[in-house]
């Protein structure tokens, strides 16, 4: 079943014995029931009993099979790409005797061709950079659409393998299709490169169903980077998380009074709320500040909510005592509007609203 494809006369013989068995309990019996065999097939969730049909199986065996005809370099599918690939890498156009041959052309050629006719252009799949690489003669914007559509056609296709096999889900090639539509289109919203304006080019657009509304025009804002002073290292604060709960990490960079930069930070913290992870960062960038002996310190960051409220939470408050009076100066700014905020302890270090103003681009 996973080599080659199975005649129509099988698979109906192979059903056959199966519905049988299933009502009668003896293949060869056959007993009259009131419930189709398509409704047999669907999902427990739809009111069947999740049986999975011969063909469905053949055909997600044969497409698992043509994948790795396409990609894996073991001397099988290296033998097959010899026999039924031509040397640019297209399918041979004429038939081979063989008992697997037709049944790969046939799993493979059907969503590949159609996607490679939208972009107008060749399908040949001899390994994944080259296929990537099909479209570097058009411009970038038409590029990021062809990556995306390779990428999903690949991803939606094992998906499509897996509901077959696992979830009793029968295949749809009309669905298929408008996956892989509905993901590229979801990377041409993020996509920050141009197309070039002809004719060709806005067929390809169309096609895939993409608004060709010309964008606004982008804002060019000046913005400064100040230079610490000397001796002082100036760290800049970023974190990135995924949902308030969610998965989050924060980073760091460092740069002396040369603009030059002396240390890279990164570090998980787990399922957190983005205030949390906010105040981590900045916590975590002091101690790793004193672990370096770093007793000038200027942290940039643009955590509005943080910054503002100007106090040590109580769950960093103990950590925060251990290190308070661990520098000569400490500054916090916020990086979007370009204002400063000192931490209560400035006072104590004789940190004067001149040394604060300085700062301001």
């Amino acid at each position: 079943m996973a080599i080659y494809k199975w005649p129509n006369a099988t698979i109906q013989e192979g059903e056959r014995i199966i519905r049988n068995f299933l009502w009668s309990g003896d293949p060869d019996k056959q007993k009259f029931v009131t419930i189709k065999w398509n409704k047999v097939y669907k999902h427990p969730s739809e009111g069947g009993i999740g049986i999975h049909g011969l063909r469905d199986i053949n055909l997600s065996m044969l497409m698992k099979l043509g994948w790795g005809f396409l990609n894996i370099h073991d001397p099988w599918e290296t033998f097959l790409r010899a026999k039924f690939l031509t040397r640019e890498g297209l399918l041979i156009p004429y038939n081979k005797h063989s008992s697997i041959g037709n049944g790969l052309k046939e799993a493979i050629a059907a969503i590949w061709d159609w996607l490679a006719s939208l972009f107008h252009i060749q399908g040949t799949f001899l390994n994944l950079k080259q296929t990537l690489d099909s479209c570097s003669q058009k411009s970038a914007y038409i590029s990021d659409l062809w990556k995306a559509a390779v990428l999903n056609f690949i991803y939606f296709l094992w998906r499509s393998r897996n509901d077959i096999i696992f979830e009793g889900i029968p295949s749809c090639l009309t669905d298929l299709k408008c996956k892989i539509l509905a993901a590229v289109k979801e990377v041409a919203d993020l996509s920050v490169n141009s197309m070039s304006n002809n004719s060709f080019e806005l067929v390809i657009v169309i096609a895939l169903g993409i608004p060709v509304k010309a964008r606004p025009l982008p804002r060019v804002q000046r913005c400064t980077w100040a230079l610490p002073w000397f001796q002082e290292v100036k760290i800049n604060v970023g974190v990135v998380a995924m949902g308030s709960p969610g998965t989050a990490g924060t980073g760091a960079i460092v740069k002396n009074h040369n603009g030059e930069v002396i240390g890279v930070l990164s570090h998980g913290v787990g399922i957190k709320t983005l205030f949390y992870t906010e105040c981590e960062a900045v916590i975590g960038a002091l101690f790793w500040a004193v672990k370096r002996s770093w007793n000038y310190i200027w942290i940039e960051a643009d955590f509005q909510s943080t910054i503002s409220r100007n106090q040590v939470p109580w769950h960093h408050r103990a950590r925060w005592n251990k290190i308070e009076k661990s520098f000569l100066t400490l500054i916090l700014s916020l990086l979007e509007r370009g204002k400063f905020f000192s931490n209560p302890s400035c006072k104590e270090k004789q940190i004067s609203p001149c040394r604060l103003c300085r700062k301001i681009p």
